[in-house]
């Protein structure tokens, strides 16, 4: 379902409120002690004030994210208000919508009638797919000449986003497979781990290629990759089917930790032990639990930060303002990646609630 978050109802109104008010003030009389008015001075507006409003130009910045109801999901809108909060604070003529969407159709239907819009100066945009009819959106933006910023999955238009702000893919999956690796011996590692994914997902399959590029160097590793849309409707589903085939594996890696959580359940439901280790990614407060608490199958986990998206609306902010400036050049693309952490049990309290600004 789309959702229109914290949008004033008098927003796009306060710009003209603001003016009414200002010219108020200026028409009101200042009498002297006694209520003579002779000999007074027009009022004045100060300088700064004067200059505000002269160099003033409303607006819009739309942030769209699909929204799963995931902790990490619901870490990436608070990040969001918080970022809208900070800008309208600062600026009266700015006005933040954030749009959430459920899946890839409701978004890309939000912005198709974005599209038709003039007063958009900027588009937001938090998506886990990169589909052609998307990036035709995105690319009919560009023409038009509005900001475009993508946080997490890059957008593969012709000249691409204005910003891409992203988490680092590689330490996630790297990191992965070196905590596989240690849990089957290190150096001399032997076993199958089993690899979850989804082909639809850009980020999630860089963190697979640098998974599996870190285990080209461990000859007795076997790596099964599981697209576990092509298993079961969901990764519970996919994970029951390998589990009652009696597929043999030593380990699990999914690379997110929206998959690891369900695929643990099944496991766990269906008896079976002898699995070493269990790895996903994201930094969810329940995987940050189990690590706190020191559940042995799940020792470690690695962060996608949400902030992101905070980022990336700072980030259309600041291109607005270098394009009304006619003294800067047109400002290169640019690409803001956001460092991992790894969590361990030595700091995995500060990842256990859901609006931590800990990443």
């Amino acid at each position: 379902m789309r959702r229109t978050l914290f949008t004033s109802p008098g927003a796009s109104a306060r710009p003209a409120l603001f003016l009414a008010l200002s010219l108020a003030l200026l028409l009101l009389p200042s009498c002297r002690k006694g209520g003579s008015t002779e000999g007074i001075e027009a009022p004045r507006m100060s300088p700064v004030l004067r200059q505000d409003i002269s160099q003033s130009q409303a607006t819009r910045i739309v942030v769209s994210l699909l929204q799963d109801g995931s902790p990490w999901g619901k870490r990436a809108t608070n990040w969001a208000m918080k970022a809208r909060t900070e800008l309208e604070d600062k600026n009266v003529y700015l006005v933040v919508d954030v749009e959430e969407a459920s899946d890839g159709i409701q978004q890309y239907l939000l912005l198709q009638e974005l599209s038709q819009q003039s007063d958009v100066n900027a588009v937001v945009l938090l998506t886990t797919g990169n589909h052609p009819r998307m990036r035709s959106l995105c690319a009919d933006f560009a023409r038009r000449g509005v900001v475009v910023v993508a946080a997490g999955s890059n957008l593969a238009y012709p000249g691409g986003p204005d910003v891409l702000v992203t988490g680092d893919n590689g330490a996630i999956g790297r990191g992965g497979a070196r905590t596989l690796v240690e849990a089957l011996g290190g150096a001399q590692a032997q076993g199958t781990i089993l690899a979850f994914t989804d082909t639809e997902d850009p980020a999630l399959q860089a963190r697979l290629f640098h998974f599996q590029d870190y285990l080209k160097s461990f000859p007795g590793v076997r790596t099964r990759v599981v697209d576990y849309r092509k298993e079961g409707k969901s990764p519970y589903e996919a994970m029951q089917h390998i589990l009652d085939r009696g597929e043999a594996f030593d380990a699990l890696w999914t690379g997110w930790d929206g998959f690891l959580i369900p695929a643990l359940e099944a496991y766990q439901q269906s008896g079976r032990m002898g699995t070493k280790a269990f790895v996903g990614g994201g930094g969810f407060p329940t995987v940050a639990r189990w690590i706190h608490d020191g559940y042995p199958l799940v020792t470690t986990d690695f962060t996608y930060p949400p902030r992101m998206l905070y980022v990336a609306i700072l980030a259309a902010e600041r291109r607005i303002r270098m394009r009304r400036d006619p003294r800067l050049a047109p400002a290169p693309q640019e690409i803001i990646l956001l460092p991992t952490i790894p969590i361990s049990r030595e700091n995995a309290q500060d990842f256990l609630h859901h609006f931590s600004d800990s990443f």
